[in-house]
């Protein structure tokens, strides 16, 4: 039987009204308050001055939003420049989409304008979503797909449970699951869940739908395996890497026998990140989850258990990081706006009762939990919801104000966010002298892409830079594969070169050179007269234990 809704009107104005006041305090925050690029933020910028099918790490997604953004933007206002808000611009862009898909969905599947906003206001108090959107990571745009795939894949199983066809909606499906896999190869598992889902509740799917969806996807990502295909499957290698397993660019560490290895502590550290990440959030999921499951509650359920099962049972195998499995709150996020309206209002009216007593405040009887005033646990955790949100939205203020504080100035986090203008002013001043001292621009190259992508972009005219990485015995990077940038590239043997990070006796070995000389007392800049040549090929990995980024 059909779900009887509120009108459209009733909760999408109030839904986009959030968003784009998020959207102004975001964006006119970075711009008031610039934070440097972090390396992963600088090397996506970086990517997007090259047009590849996919990338070492990564689909083709968060380079072309960039270059969306800064296309769109330059439009608007020529004279603008690369800023580092634009950069970060289609992140907090993703995070109001998602609310509007999360609140659509929540509209079209119980039909209250009350849940719908809520569902919206949700999605603006989870740490995670507001850490994601603050900076340009692939992380909230392909959260952004996970909600919309969520929706379309809820319409097309309630067409399939009524004996219908739904052949447009599944092309929908297929073609948002794909562009959600051009940011993260991660959005796969929620088909896992959905598949999941439907052999719960017995939905007989429609082979021509799923035909359909399948063909939209496989056209749509088949850029990421014809880039594999045509490097010899890189990125795989680079996800196995995580997993220290056999055929990842991660080899064992030195004196590793290769032999299976766990701490428990991966696991106990996944399950505090995840805490943080979520915050207060997790609490009403709880309390959303405590009563007995009808359809749409399974459906949030199941689509989510893939992700963090998968990254749960990943910590058997390595350390974790705390954004990895945070697509997996989206759905959940729908059972609690189910409740919390209804929880919201019983604690008013409670509240409107306990002060028709005459007496002074302090003179009635307890009736809260953490204060006398009346109080319920779905309540608290909302307001404590609430606070984390903003601590959360505010955390790249308080980065921007930390490197104002000298006592603050040695800290390794706060040096990561002071550190790239100075350092690039820094290569930038030597690379003047040796043009000037050889009559020939020398070539920049960096130990690390994070290194890298932020000289590529704070060095004054954002020249090509180059990574050693791989040379120097850790993970390869996309640089390996960008024809300017190829350490083995033509025209860069016999030039100047400026070495950054790592020492001398380390790019010495790496390059068979002689020791270069250093030219900065605060930062490790070398230069070598004249960079060997070196073999045609992108090198083996040899050791590491770098986790890198994901």
């Amino acid at each position: 039987m059909p779900v009887r809704r509120d009108p459209i009107g009733s909760w999408l104005p109030t839904t986009i009204m959030l968003g784009v006041a998020f959207i102004g305090a975001r964006l006119g925050l970075h711009a008031l308050l610039p934070l440097a690029l972090t390396g992963d933020e600088a090397q996506y910028w970086d990517w997007s001055r090259r047009h590849e099918l996919s990338y070492y790490t990564k689909g083709p997604g968060v380079a072309r939003a960039i270059e969306l953004a800064e296309g769109a933007i330059g439009w608007a206002a020529p004279k603008s420049g690369v800023a580092e808000w634009i950069v970060r611009a289609p992140s907090a862009v993703a995070l109001v989409l998602t609310m509007l898909a999360l609140a659509g969905f929540a509209w079209r599947a119980t039909g209250r304008a009350r849940i719908a906003i809520a569902a919206g206001a949700l999605v603006v108090v989870v740490p995670a979503y507001q850490l994601t959107a603050a900076f340009a990571t692939i992380d909230m745009p392909y959260i952004a797909c996970w909600a919309l795939s969520a929706w379309l894949a809820w319409e097309v199983i309630d067409r399939w449970r009524r004996g219908r066809h739904a052949p447009i909606l599944a092309i929908a499906l297929g073609a948002v699951l794909a562009v959600g896999f051009l940011f993260k190869f991660t959005i796969l598992l929620l088909p896992v869940g959905l598949v999941a889902y439907a052999l719960i509740d017995r939905v007989r799917p429609r082979l021509s739908d799923l035909g359909l969806g399948l063909i939209v996807f496989a056209y749509i990502a088949s850029d990421v395996a014809l880039w594999n295909a045509q490097h010899d499957w890189p990125t795989v290698a680079h996800l196995l890497g995580h997993l220290h397993v056999e055929g990842g660019d991660i080899a064992p560490p030195p004196g590793d026998d290769g032999g299976p290895s766990y701490s428990p502590l991966w696991t106990l550290e996944f399950l505090a990140l995840q805490l943080a990440a979520a915050g207060p959030v997790l609490a009403l999921i709880a309390l959303a989850l405590r009563r007995r499951l009808d359809p749409l509650d399974r459906f949030c359920v199941v689509a989510a258990l893939p992700i963090f099962a998968m990254y749960l049972g990943a910590t058997f195998f390595s350390p974790s990081e705390a954004n990895w499995p945070i697509a997996g709150y989206i759905t959940v996020l729908i059972p609690v706006a189910r409740i919390l309206p209804r929880e919201l209002r019983r604690q008013r009216r409670r509240l409107a009762h306990w002060r028709t007593d005459s007496r002074p405040a302090r003179e009635r009887p307890k009736a809260g939990i953490l204060r006398r005033a009346p109080e319920t646990p779905a309540q608290i955790a909302w307001h404590w919801s609430i606070g984390a949100g903003v601590i959360g939205f505010a955390i790249p203020v308080i980065a921007v104000v930390a490197t104002h504080i000298p006592a603050l100035a040695g800290n390794a986090l706060v040096r990561r966010v002071s550190e790239p203008r100075a350092l690039a002013a820094a290569v930038y001043a030597v690379a003047l002298g040796v043009e000037h001292d050889t009559g020939h621009p020398p070539a920049i190259i960096a130990n690390r892409y994070t290194r890298t992508g932020t000289l590529a972009y704070y060095v004054p005219g954002m020249p090509s830079v180059s990574c050693g990485s791989a040379w120097l015995g850790d993970r390869a990077s996309a640089y390996d594969y960008f024809e300017d940038t190829r350490l083995d590239r033509e025209g860069l043997a016999g030039r100047p070169a400026i070495l950054v990070g790592s020492s001398g006796a380390s790019w010495a070995e790496a390059l068979g050179i002689d020791e270069p000389v250093r030219w900065s007392d605060r930062f490790e800049i070398y230069v070598t007269p004249s960079f060997p040549s070196l073999p045609t090929r992108v090198p083996a990995i040899t050791a590491s234990t770098e986790t890198g980024d994901d």
